[in-house]
């Protein structure tokens, strides 16, 4: 009798807290406010239409409440006109004329402002954000406002946040690549408020003034400067780099590799301060001012010990975000659990979701293009899985009929909690990263606890102690390095194994929303289960079931789709991609077969991998993991480094090159990458000039077999380019590297009609030591594909080569320009598409 006395209450607070939880306002009203941010950012500049509908639901909204009646839609309207209203100060800025955007054209002035971020050193180079103040030109000095993004070669000064500088620059606008689904970097820039850079050598920068930080507002950040060289003496190695992460968010001078093993580890996001930091903070924190206030009487008997521990909890809370230099990812945890330390007094039942609503809807307020966010995904998507995910499994653990140990419940719950963690951000991985963890639920079990529990309060703890007692300080600070050194070796260990991570495709947008229909009606397919076991059938049962059936027919017509596409597609397509002053041509055969000739690349793959950031997400975003053949044309470092990253992480099984060496640490690398993945890499002799692959034929046409003999090896190594052609049926594409004239006219004479193309790929990027008329009216191409960077230092194409091209009739198109310019045929026909 006095279970079933329990039960009822049971079953009853469980439907009531779960239909509260969806008929709270905020959560309809934040949806709204979200989906016009959205709509703001794909559709901008047309504010002027939203005020009237804003302004008019508005006073409906007001004039409904006198009448005391509903009403209606009105608020959803609201709240979308302002959420687009509110992200237009970004997507479509009315820049005043003094704006430093106004002066991006790339001409020489020395330029005078106050550096606003902390100067970041990597890959021998420092960068930092400037507020601009004037600039010079001549005797013309001319105020200006605006931010830039700076970059520092050379020998650096030594300057630092709140410095006053002066250095000649060139003010250059901020451009994307024009690769489809590539990272816009533009728009990424636009939120932080940069709209364009400048790069300057150190030894050319002035300092003017030094910012003094005794003065107000800068004694926190004098404290992080003081406090960081306290952890580089008690400290060394990678824990000292992790350390600062962690208690000072600083993650300057952290190896790339030792970031790479905590992702494939599953771990990376304690690298970070997150969510997860904070609310341990706030935890420690809950239980410590719990203690304290437990032993005044006043509050035992007011019951007030749990509501003042929650508000006095606030404190640390800001202070740790202060210290770790309150990033955006900070500032939104710290907001996030400061708005459910707050509603906890006021509050007899938490509702988790409602409060994680206001943090998300206060978040939004203050700054709408977090929504864009990786980390505002990341945090909010994560939290929510955890909440929804533990919401239906907890019963289960918690029955009371299954007698599970209080302790093996907890082990259950910690599981639980990575799971859906892992599970509730995989889209949002796979889409940034491109990669997912194998192991991250077990290292995570071993990383949290050592990590979060203990190296982050004691670091804390470390930081309280220092001004009254350096030597406790110091003590606590090597004990955190003694943790962080076998937490490092446990995750270097896992991280090796074959199996830790995999690289994963680009989900679409599509596929990312049918995933979490898919998951959320997965969840609801299951009973409710009350904790003496008795079960009620879920009200969302029969819903989740079509969700679910209707997410599983839309991903299979998903799949469906990107198989034919990838393996069924009888056309030949060939995408030259924007790669700045390189080249890239993908070749996605008949069958699914697909070739890279060349991978582009800057001088330095330490300075910008284009293989990683430009490459390798195109090939993910069309489905692609396998690339069965690469082709170097020649081992320059604008054709060859970004082949580098292909090699390493895609299935690739062939490589052609003409086996030329070259002394460079990247054609060093490339050919350990080779013989480390067990790539076939025949010697060039070996090749057969003439293949047919999936119905196109290939023909080699240059260089020579001798070429690299004394009698036949040309002086400069562009005249060695591979020179492939490329045929199917009556279309023909022609590959010549950076061929030139030399070269060129070895090719007339070898091949004469054999060069004739439909489609050129113009050689050395338009350079007029190449495309010599004789050349071109040999290959006499109807279109012409120039790779070059868009207002490169080498002004190519050269307008001499682009005349020659006009007086042929030939259509051009300039990566630089049009963006990348992909090309399809059936063998008689072709169409053209670019990426601008």
């Amino acid at each position: 009798m006095n279970q079933n006395k329990l039960s009822i209450p049971d079953r009853h607070t469980h439907k009531t807290a779960s239909a509260n939880v969806w008929t709270r306002p905020v959560i309809p009203l934040l949806l709204s406010f979200i989906a016009g941010i959205v709509a703001g950012e794909k559709l901008p500049g047309h504010d002027i239409l939203f005020y009237p509908p804003s302004i008019l639901s508005f006073f409906f909204i007001v004039f409904q409440m006198v009448r005391r009646k509903s009403a209606l839609f009105s608020p959803l309207m609201l709240f979308f006109c302002l959420g687009y209203i509110s992200i237009q100060p970004w997507t479509a800025p009315r820049f005043p004329e003094n704006h430093i955007v106004h002066h991006a054209d790339g001409r020489k002035r020395t330029i005078r402002g106050v550096i606003e971020s902390e100067p970041i050193y990597k890959n021998h180079r420092l960068r930092f954000i400037l507020r601009s103040e004037a600039f010079t030109r001549g005797d013309q000095t001319t105020p200006v406002t605006g931010k830039l993004r700076m970059t520092v070669a050379g020998e650096f000064p030594d300057i630092s946040k709140g410095d006053r500088i002066s250095f000649p620059a060139r003010i250059r606008s901020i451009r994307n690549f024009g690769n489809p689904g590539g990272f816009d970097y533009r728009r990424f820039m636009a939120f932080k408020g940069i709209r364009a850079t400048a790069y300057t050598r150190g030894e050319k920068i002035e300092l003017l003034t030094q910012k003094n930080f005794n003065e107000s507002g800068f004694s926190i950040e004098r404290f992080r400067k003081s406090f960081s060289r306290v952890i580089d003496e008690a400290v060394s190695g990678e824990p000292k780099h992790i350390l600062k992460a962690l208690i000072l968010g600083s993650r300057t001078g952290m190896p790339d590799d030792l970031r790479e093993t905590f992702n494939r580890t599953g771990t990376g996001h304690l690298l970070a301060i997150s969510g997860l930091h904070i609310g341990i903070i706030a935890t420690f924190s809950f239980f410590f001012f719990s203690w304290i206030l437990s032993r005044f009487k006043y509050f035992l008997w007011h019951a007030r010990v749990k509501k003042g521990a929650a508000l006095l909890s606030i404190l640390p809370v800001l202070f740790y975000g202060l210290l770790s230099g309150m990033s955006p990812s900070t500032q939104r945890a710290v907001i996030m659990v400061t708005i459910f330390l707050v509603s906890f007094p006021f509050e007899r039942e938490q509702e988790i979701v409602n409060t994680i609503s206001i943090a998300a809807f206060f978040i939004l307020l203050v700054f709408p293009p977090a929504l864009f966010s990786i980390s505002f995904q990341l945090s909010f998507s994560a939290v929510l899985s955890i909440v929804f995910g533990l919401s239906k499994i907890r019963p289960y653990i918690q029955n009371k009929e299954k007698r599970i140990p209080r302790s093996v419940q907890k082990v259950l719950l910690f599981i639980a909690v990575s799971f859906f963690a892992t599970v509730g951000t995989m889209p949002i991985v796979m889409s940034v990263f491109n990669q997912i963890s194998l192991i991250g639920i077990l290292t995570n079990l071993i990383a949290v606890p050592v990590i979060g529990f203990m190296v982050v309060p004691i670091g804390l703890l470390s930081v309280f102690i220092w001004p009254a007692n350096h030597f406790v300080s110091i003590v606590c600070i090597k004990i955190c390095g003694y943790l962080l050194s076998a937490a490092v070796e446990m995750i270097r260990f896992a991280s090796g194994l074959p199996f830790a991570a995999v690289k994963t495709i680009t989900p679409s947008v599509f596929e990312t929303i049918c995933f979490y229909l898919l998951l959320w009606g997965i969840m609801n397919l299951g009973k409710s289960s009350g904790s003496l076991g008795e079960h009620t059938e879920n009200p969302y049962y029969k819903t989740a079931k079509i969700i679910t059936l209707a997410a599983c027919i839309l991903l299979i017509i998903d799949a469906g789709y990107w198989s034919y596409h990838r393996f069924l597609n009888k056309d030949l397509r060939v995408t030259m991609l924007d790669m700045g002053q390189g080249n890239a041509a993908l070749l996605e055969l008949p069958k699914g077969y697909c070739m890279l000739i060349d991978g582009g690349g800057f001088s330095s793959n330490a300075a910008f991998d284009v293989g990683k950031r430009i490459v390798a997400p195109f090939l993910w975003g069309k489905k692609i993991r396998t690339v069965e053949m690469l082709v170097l044309s020649h081992p320059n470092s604008d054709h060859m480094n970004g082949l580098i990253y292909i090699a390493k992480y895609f299935n690739v099984k062939n490589i052609w090159s003409s086996n030329e060496p070259c002394n460079s640490k990247s054609y060093a690398e490339f050919i350990k990458t080779i013989r480390e993945k067990g790539i076939a890499y025949p010697s060039y002799s070996t090749i057969q000039r003439r293949q047919k692959i999936n119905g196109i034929d290939f023909h080699i046409l240059y260089p020579k077999n001798d070429f690299l003999s004394a009698n036949g090896k040309n002086s400069n190594i562009n005249n060695n380019s591979l020179v492939v052609r490329a045929g199917f049926r009556s279309v023909s594409f022609l590959f010549p590297g950076d061929i030139m004239a030399e070269g060129e006219r070895e090719l007339i004479a070898e091949h004469g009609n054999e060069l004739n193309s439909t489609i050129l790929l113009a050689p050395h990027h338009g350079s007029r030591t190449s495309n010599t008329e004789k050349f071109l009216k040999a290959v006499s191409p109807e279109t012409v594909v120039i790779s070059a960077g868009w207002k490169n230092r080498f002004n190519l194409p050269h307008p001499d080569v682009l005349s020659r091209y006009e007086s042929l009739g030939a259509r051009i198109y300039q990566t630089g320009l049009h963006g990348a310019v992909s090309i399809s045929t059936d063998g008689q026909s072709t169409r053209i598409s670019t990426g601008r």
